[in-house]
């Protein structure tokens, strides 16, 4: 087999694997809803995070100014 021939077969089988529909999926435990939200939230600089305190309830939003100061407010959960 030649080299052009070798390159002929190895793009048909890019172009057959690329266009093929996929054969698996994943399930997400969050909706796209749910998964949409969040990252609008992260991006908006809504970041808030749980306690990492076993069995606290409690969860706080993280803000980070200029200076690189971080600060945690508890917010209502």
């Amino acid at each position: 087999m030649t080299l052009e021939e070798r390159v002929t077969a190895l793009e048909a089988q890019m172009t057959a694997a690329t266009q093929a529909d996929p054969t698996e999926y994943y399930t997400s435990v969050y909706s796209g809803e749910q998964i949409d939200q969040a990252v609008g939230d992260v991006l908006n600089g809504d970041f808030i995070v749980p306690s990492s305190t076993s069995g606290s309830q409690k969860k706080f939003q993280i803000k980070v100014d200029d200076s690189g100061a971080i600060t945690a407010v508890e917010v209502e959960a």
